[in-house]
């Protein structure tokens, strides 16, 4: 089934915007309501927006790494960019999201 899902590895992409990130820089969000409540509540969203160039996709990666190493992962994440049409196909961020829970729990599945 993954297969069929040509699942794309976004730790590529998250090392590349992780080159951009500034040390220090970012770490409001983890103090935003938005962010305590996703973090809070089963099943929910974080969206993020903004202005092209604001640093939407610097905070997601800061969150990512965050998540990452605080706790056994538990989520899955998609880089979709406007400029890669690949990234925008739904069977790649599917598979992708799909191979990412799989190799995290693979018991479930």
């Amino acid at each position: 089934i993954l297969r069929w899902f040509e699942p794309v590895n976004p730790a590529l992409k998250h090392q590349e915007f992780r080159k951009d990130y500034q040390e220090g820089t970012g770490y409001w969000i983890f103090d935003t309501p938005e962010y305590l409540s996703w973090t809070n509540t089963k099943n929910s969203a974080l969206w993020i927006y903004g202005i092209p160039g604001a640093g939407k996709t610097i905070l997601a990666s800061l969150i990512i790494e965050t998540l990452s190493s605080s706790k056994p992962p538990d989520f899955a994440y998609f880089y979709i960019r406007h400029n890669d049409l690949d990234s925008q196909q739904p069977a790649h961020i599917l598979g992708s999201l799909v191979a990412q829970l799989c190799q995290q729990n693979a018991s479930a599945f």
